[in-house]
């Protein structure tokens, strides 16, 4: 999960000095660690928990997960205000406060606890072939609750994705659309806390 929390912080970072060289390439890289992280993540909450905590404990990291939007999006909202254009003193502010933020995120990674071991389950046990674990993840993909689950992510990704930036560049609603953006994402943040 540290390497890829590094990732994203490293992407984050590169808005504070912007080229687009850096970008695409920090861009590759946050794909990379998403897999990683995601994956590193599921495999704690799964090592962490019983069958009757799981859900109490996936609940609170979605809800832990989605209130960095609200605060974020809060944040950025007050920077942004009355600016047709960021300046280069925004920026750094902004990104410069979300690279910290995840550096300390980063930090407090360090004193996760260390996964419980099951003794009655022999360490041999728990590998699983490659080839097996890609097969068995596209099989898990064909069941009924991943199938419905999909639907929530498929459509989280492009929320995320393009919902924001759409009303940004949406002119009919004035010169200053830009500041619905920072509101969007609150608001998408507030539905992704109550309802997920």
């Amino acid at each position: 999960m540290f390497v890829g929390a590094l990732m994203y912080n490293f992407f984050i970072s590169q808005f504070l000095y912007p080229d687009v060289t850096g970008l695409y390439i920090a861009s590759a890289l946050v794909g990379l660690g998403a897999a990683v992280i995601w994956t590193a993540q599921g495999t704690f909450l799964t090592q962490n928990s019983t069958k009757h905590t799981m859900s109490r404990n996936s609940g609170i990291f979605w809800a832990m997960m989605q209130f960095s939007l609200i605060w974020g999006n809060i944040f950025v909202f007050f920077a942004f205000s009355s600016k047709d254009l960021i300046d280069k003193d925004t920026r750094t502010l902004v990104y410069g406060t979300l690279t910290a933020v995840g550096l300390l995120g980063n930090f407090l990674m360090m004193f996760f606890r260390k996964p419980l071991q099951d003794e009655n389950v022999d360490s041999e046990e728990r590998k699983l072939p490659f080839v097996k674990g890609i097969v068995d993840s596209f099989a898990l993909l064909k069941t009924r609750d991943m199938t419905l689950l999909s639907v929530a992510f498929i459509y989280t990704g492009l929320e995320l994705s393009f919902f924001g930036t759409a009303i940004g560049f949406t002119k009919k609603f004035g010169e200053d659309s830009a500041k619905f953006v920072p509101i969007s994402g609150l608001l998408i943040g507030i539905g992704e806390v109550l309802c997920g």
